[in-house]
């Protein structure tokens, strides 16, 4: 795994590889990445009554696996609830599309900035 929110956390490194995958059960950092990602892409995660206002609590129970399927679906992958190789790539290659759009977190990307500039001439935004 490339992307920025993924790279340092080998449990993900080895949940892609299948070594295993991610699968119900598990807790802790890697599932919190998960489920952050998940988050990213529009997937509804449940809050954490251990962690009043977070979204991700880092714990692989039926949501993150109806989570995992419903992104599997819509990403026409085998749909099995597991974060596999399959799965954990395609997250990969759609946040590493993004961090190579907009750069990595904390530091500066022109085109971003571009981006912003150029649209803030439009009608319909007022400075």
């Amino acid at each position: 795994m490339k992307a920025s929110r993924f790279i340092r956390d080998t449990r993900l490194q080895s949940a892609e590889q299948n070594s295993p995958a991610l699968q119900s059960g598990e807790r802790g950092d890697a599932v919190r990445i998960l489920q952050q990602a998940l988050i990213d892409q529009g997937f509804a995660m449940p809050k954490s009554k251990a962690s009043p206002g977070a979204d991700a609590d880092g714990i692989y129970g039926a949501e993150t696996v109806a989570a995992v399927s419903a992104f599997q679906k819509r990403e026409r992958l085998a749909v099995d609830g597991k974060a596999g190789k399959q799965t954990l790539g395609r997250l990969d290659e759609i946040f590493l599309a993004k961090d190579r759009f907009f750069g990595t977190p904390g530091t500066d990307n022109p085109r971003a900035f571009a981006i912003l500039r150029s649209s803030s001439r439009s009608k319909g935004v007022q400075a």
